[in-house]
């Protein structure tokens, strides 16, 4: 809590309270405040607070109670600022230091051994572009995947559809469906055996298997 050289009552009460609430001597408690050498005022002050509580009066003079109020009241503001001030700052040094461990234990390590450079060596040479470059390589393989993805599935079928064993599979498959056909239409007094569907539907066989373009 920083205190001006003039210290009001309001200000002088807080530090006291400070101080009662540990158990050092007055001295290294005003050392650590950074208060030592207003040792003798504070002292003194701090005596008077404790004559008047001796005495069941307030610590503080009641002609001074308002504006010590307004300085009670300012010291609460100053003190939960610089709280809120200090719990930040450990907060993002915390991070600070995960995130450096995080670097030096995987990134760096995992950077160097990529750029083929020794890890001491990358990071005197400031790691950060091999970091960049190694996230806009991230971004960019994000959005190729998909790309990726469509192509594989592209290639696969047609490696399928040029594969011989395949194409023949299926020329059998066509051809049994034809002879199908073929009985059922004779059933019905139909000979297609000697239409023109047969020598369509063989050609269409014969280009099947042999990956000729159709007539």
């Amino acid at each position: 809590m920083p205190i001006a050289k003039k210290f009001s009552d309001a200000q002088i009460y807080r530090l006291y309270q400070e101080y009662t609430q540990q158990d050092k001597p007055l001295l290294a408690f005003l050392e650590e405040k950074g208060l030592e050498k207003h040792y003798h005022a504070i002292r003194r002050r701090f005596e008077a607070i404790e004559k008047r509580l001796a005495k069941g009066l307030p610590p503080i003079l009641p002609k001074a109670s308002k504006k010590a109020s307004e300085d009670v009241a300012e010291d609460e503001v100053a003190s939960t600022l610089q709280k809120e001030i200090a719990d930040e700052a450990r907060r993002r040094t915390e991070g600070y230091l995960i995130l450096a461990k995080g670097l030096w234990k995987d990134v760096i390590p995992a950077i160097a051994e990529w750029k083929k450079i020794p890890p001491h060596q990358l990071i005197s040479e400031n790691p950060l572009p091999h970091i960049m470059e190694a996230i806009n390589k991230a971004r960019r393989y994000e959005a190729l995947q998909e790309e990726v993805q469509r192509l594989q599935q592209e290639n696969e079928f047609l490696k399928r559809r040029a594969d011989p064993y395949l194409r023949m599979e299926c020329a059998l498959d066509a051809y049994i469906s034809f002879l199908a056909q073929a009985v059922a239409a004779k059933a019905l007094g139909v000979d297609i055996t000697k239409t023109r569907a047969k020598d369509v539907f063989a050609q269409l066989i014969d280009s099947f298997l042999t990956g000729k373009p159709l007539d």
